[in-house]
């Protein structure tokens, strides 16, 4: 495995990514990872899927626009359209038209509703189903989506996840896809995360 730590800049936007890159010269595709807001990729519920990703032989590029130093504050729809069309560029770049999957956790869904790119599949991590565009873009994307999330989230919303077709609810579980007070659960959770990630993926 190579790491090539990435620099997309222009005159609004300055973002770091991390590139994990396959040691044989060809690779399946590329997944780009949008974490959440300081919840980066060495978070259990981004680490694990991804590392589960590049063993079944792809490229991994993770954002780190980091809301902690107000590298980003815009908060609307536009605002999140606006940086998600720059990073759309960069990834159009690298990607060279391979398989591409997008993975996101929670406000990096709202990044992922407002993206013009075309994925083979979506994996939309504890998603802000309670923005109205997140839920219309899920449902646009439906058929290549994957929506995984806890009873627990705040962000859970029973109704419009009736209308998704492809999904995994993990009972007990909060917006960290954790189990309060039972650690076993939790890591019984993840590993159902990777099971149906796999599965969806063959579909």
């Amino acid at each position: 495995m190579k790491i090539e730590l990435l620099n997309f800049k222009n005159t609004d936007f300055n973002l770091n990514a991390s590139y994990f890159v396959q040691s044989k010269e060809d690779s399946k595709g590329l997944v780009l990872v949008l974490p959440g807001a300081g919840y980066s990729f060495m978070g259990p519920c981004l680490y694990y899927p991804t590392n589960f990703l590049f063993d079944l032989g792809y490229n991994i590029l993770n954002i780190e626009y980091d809301f902690r130093w107000k590298t980003y504050t815009g908060t609307s729809k536009e605002d999140y359209a606006s940086l998600m069309k720059f990073i759309d560029q960069e990834v159009e770049n690298i990607k060279q038209d391979k398989e591409l999957i997008i993975l996101a956790k929670s406000i990096g869904t709202r990044f992922l509703a407002t993206s013009k790119l075309q994925a083979y599949k979506y994996i939309w991590l504890t998603p802000a189903l309670k923005d109205d565009f997140v839920k219309n873009a899920i449902q646009v994307k439906n058929r290549n989506s994957l929506v995984i999330i806890g009873d627990k989230d705040p962000f859970y919303d029973e109704e419009t996840l009736s209308l998704i077709q492809n999904k995994l609810i993990i009972s007990g579980a909060d917006h960290g896809l954790d189990i309060e007070k039972d650690i076993n659960k939790s890591l019984d959770g993840m590993k159902n995360i990777i099971q149906n990630i796999g599965q969806f993926l063959k579909h």
